[in-house]
Formats: C-alpha cells, sequence, structure tokens
C-alpha cells in the first residue's frame, strides 16, 4: 500500500514526508517489520490524531471515554470561567450555551465509536450530571434527579 502510494506521488510531482507519517498497526504487535517510504522508516505509534480525532491501536475504547469526559468538563468550566454562569445569566440560556458549544467539542467524532459498555456509559451520565450542577450553580453533591429536571 505505501508503495502504491510512492509510485503516484512520483508519477503526480509531490511527495510524503517520511518524518512526518506515522503507522498505526492494529493486532498483535510484530517485531522486524519496517514499513519504508522513499527509503526511510516509518515511525510506529500506539495514538494517531487524524482530522482532529485520536486514533488508538488498541481496540479498547475506555481510553476514549475518558479523554471526551475530561474534553467536555474543562470545556465546560472555561465556559463558566468566561461569564456564562448562573449569577449572571438564566441556567436555560446557560444550558443552550453548553450544547451549542461543549458538546459538539467533546463529541466531535463520535459517530467512529463502536459499542459503548456500561461503564463507559455512566461516566458519560456522570459528566452530564456534573455539567447540570455546574450550569446551575448547585452543589457537587446535590442529587442527580433533582438537577436534571430544573433545566
Amino acid at each position: 500500500m505505501v508503495k502504491i502510494c510512492e509510485e503516484y506521488s512520483i508519477r503526480w510531482s509531490f511527495a510524503f514526508s517520511a518524518g512526518k507519517s506515522q503507522l498505526l498497526h492494529f493486532g498483535k504487535p510484530t517485531t522486524g517489520t519496517d514499513v519504508l517510504l522513499y527509503n526511510e522508516p516509518i515511525s510506529t505509534v500506539k495514538i494517531a490524531k487524524h482530522c482532529g480525532i485520536n486514533l488508538y491501536t488498541c481496540l479498547k475504547s475506555m481510553d476514549r471515554t475518558i479523554d471526551v469526559c475530561r474534553t467536555l468538563r474543562a470545556t465546560v468550566i472555561s465556559l463558566i470561567r468566561l461569564g456564562v454562569h448562573p449569577a449572571i445569566l438564566n441556567p436555560i440560556v446557560c444550558s443552550k450555551f453548553v450544547k451549542q458549544v461543549c458538546y459538539p467539542k467533546a463529541l466531535y467524532g463520535c459517530e467512529l465509536w463502536g459499542k459503548l459498555t456500561s461503564t463507559e456509559w455512566l461516566m458519560l451520565e456522570r459528566t452530564q450530571h456534573y455539567i447540570c450542577k455546574k450550569i446551575q450553580g448547585l452543589p457537587r453533591r446535590t442529587r442527580s434527579d433533582m438537577c436534571l429536571p430544573m433545566i
């Protein structure tokens, strides 16, 4: 496959950079197999970013879900620090900001996800409960079933 890309680039007078290229090897790791591009080795990595989406070689999705939850929380907290806070705005307006800004950023590329485990669903639900409490200005220990219907 790399040889085909190499020949195509020569035919159309452009070049790939072996230093910028990365190889993701899915499945069991093998030793001694170097992939060469223009007689330079391509580095093998476990995580690569493609179009803003992290791709992992291990087929476990827990790392991805942890990153999504972390991104979602960090984006909401930064939005609150900018002034989208219940002391300044109505909590319903705050929730609209969160839905339009934070969720698309965190869930970008989610159509590539496979089946989520129950633990991952629980992590995403807990993150949503945390966000609901933050945008309403409620304490962290407030019951989640009481804060969700208030928005």
